[in-house]
């Protein structure tokens, strides 16, 4: 496992992202799998930088077999995306709420996504299965 640990503001979000790609590819993860990690990770330390008040945010990348993950800890206002309803998007866009559509399009890339609040932190695991 790998770790980076910053503060959650936009001029870092570069570096955190070249982290996590380097990682990744040193732990031989399919190209497609790191894009996708690329895009889930934007959408969701976005979310970090703009909404939690965090102060530190962990960024911690690593590989169990076959199964690829990234995940976030920061020590913002607790938040658990997934506890957020599925926009519908049958709709049209005019016609959706605002909000929800990237953690949508993450849990629907990612093998599982997991979230859990301890000891004071937000705990946001992505993981895909190669």
């Amino acid at each position: 496992m790998k770790e980076l640990k910053t503060e959650p503001k936009i001029e870092n979000m570069e570096a955190v992202s070249d982290f996590v790609e380097s990682s990744l590819q040193e732990d031989n993860c399919p190209v497609r799998a790191v894009m996708k990690f690329l895009v889930a990770l934007d959408e969701m330390l976005n979310n970090v930088v703009s909404y939690s008040h965090a102060h530190e945010v962990d960024i911690l990348v690593g590989r169990d077999g076959k199964r690829y993950y990234v995940r976030l800890e920061d020590d913002g206002s607790p938040f658990d995306p997934l506890a957020q309803p599925e926009p519908d998007i049958s709709l049209a866009a005019e016609d959706r709420g605002v909000g929800g559509l990237g953690i949508y399009m993450v849990r629907k890339s990612m093998s599982r996504v997991t979230y859990l609040r301890e000891d004071g932190k937000n705990k946001l695991c992505m993981e895909l299965d190669t």
